[in-house]
């Protein structure tokens, strides 16, 4: 992950900005999420399996059609989702964990659950369509954690995030995030993806004090460094931008992500 992090310093670059400024709580509808056809997904994923690994499969499911009682039908979904995973079937087995969030409706497994979605959206190469039917899922998963506890700002961060992921509702995400630093200054996801948008907008002085901010509650945070150099090169202070790169490095000892610091180094000397 650490390494993800050092390869894609791309990762902060949404694209345009678009949106009204408009906060949207709901969650999305059935109808309002993609066209996305999860069934047919599942169903294609499954024909490509080797036949004794989909009956793996299909049996857990009929185990889980012939469940009684919410204890077992828990059993056979941690074991859909430990086979799953097994597989690399990653989509389904958060799916499959949707399910548990369900049944139990508990903040913390809707929270849990929005952020395997995000992780998904975030690093696998999939079809656009996939993506974002992953980024609906998440929205959904927040909002019901928030309905079920209102004060935690952590999930109102998150939620946030999935507007700013969507190139049309950016601005509604950005008022969310507003909205938690004005309960606490010094929230620190809030103001490193505040950062983030400020250096995707050119609002590089913007986002350097939020940086800043963060770097005074969490002076360890990788992607605050790599954002304060990102914010630095944008300003055209190489020299800085490479000094918070250099202390990224002392931060994390995984050989490949230095390497990849290392060649982003190179590219702001040549820029």
């Amino acid at each position: 992950m650490l390494a993800t992090i050092a390869v894609t310093v791309a990762i902060y670059f949404f694209g345009d900005f678009k949106g009204n400024g408009k906060v949207k709580e709901e969650a999305p509808t059935e109808e309002t999420v993609s066209k996305f056809d999860y069934l047919l997904y599942k169903e294609t994923l499954l024909q490509k399996l080797e036949p004794v690994k989909r009956q793996v499969l299909e049996n857990l499911e009929q185990n889980l059609a012939k469940a009684a009682s919410e204890e077992e039908k828990l059993t056979v979904l941690n074991q859909l989702i430990a086979e799953c995973e097994q597989q690399k079937l990653e989509l389904m087995a958060t799916m499959y964990s949707k399910d548990i969030a369900l049944m139990k409706n508990e903040a913390d497994l809707w929270d849990k659950t929005g952020t395997y979605f995000m992780g998904l959206f975030y690093n696998l190469k999939e079809e656009p369509a996939v993506q974002t039917f992953e980024l609906e899922e998440a929205r959904i998963c927040f909002v019901k954690a928030i309905e079920l506890d209102s004060t935690n700002l952590e999930y109102q961060v998150r939620l946030g995030v999935t507007y700013m992921e969507d190139q049309t509702q950016t601005m509604q995400g950005v008022q969310m995030l507003l909205g938690v630093v004005e309960k606490d200054s010094t929230h620190v996801s809030a103001n490193l993806y505040l950062g983030r948008f400020g250096i995707i907008s050119g609002q590089f002085d913007k986002a350097i004090s939020r940086l800043n901010t963060v770097l005074s509650a969490d002076s360890n945070n990788i992607e605050a460094y790599i954002l304060m150099a990102d914010a630095q090169a944008g300003k055209g202070d190489k020299a800085k931008a490479i000094e918070y790169l250099e202390k990224v490095k002392t931060l994390v000892p995984d050989p490949e992500f230095k390497a990849n610091i290392d060649a982003y180094i190179e590219k702001i000397k040549n820029s």
